[in-house]
């Protein structure tokens, strides 16, 4: 470490977080180095234990996990989309969905498209509702 005093280490999610004792007063004065990532780690644990997610971090997640299918402007105009038959978010029958039914097919899944219950939380799915929404 970056010095011979006593550390104390501990872990925060997967970072690792040290603190060096030094006496002070006759007390001890716990000196804490932060590193940019236990910063950005912080603030990810945060939002995800608050529930806040963003629709920007929905419009994220939608490219990465949706749009090979369902196309970045949701048109389903891709090969998988094609392949698949899958419809627009644009389609009569897909504008009708309340979003619980939107909700539920991206939690359980539907005919090719898999289930994403294990792989995201209901509030990033409930932000990927709200996104897949502004595709119109």
């Amino acid at each position: 470490m970056y010095s011979n005093k006593p550390h104390h280490v501990f872990t925060c999610g997967n970072f690792p977080v040290s603190f060096i004792s030094t006496k002070h007063n006759g007390g001890e004065v716990m000196k804490t180095r932060y590193f940019s990532a236990l910063i950005a780690a912080a603030t990810i644990i945060t939002a995800s234990v608050s529930g806040v997610y963003s629709l920007e971090n929905a419009a994220d997640m939608y490219k990465m996990r949706c749009s090979a299918c369902h196309g970045n402007d949701g048109k389903a105009n891709t090969t998988m989309g094609k392949n698949f038959g899958i419809m627009s978010y644009q389609a009569p029958e897909v504008q009708k969905m309340s979003d619980a039914q939107l909700a539920d097919i991206i939690t359980m899944g539907k005919n090719k498209m898999p289930a994403f219950k294990d792989k995201i939380t209901a509030e990033q799915i409930k932000e990927l509702v709200k996104y897949i929404r502004t595709l119109k």
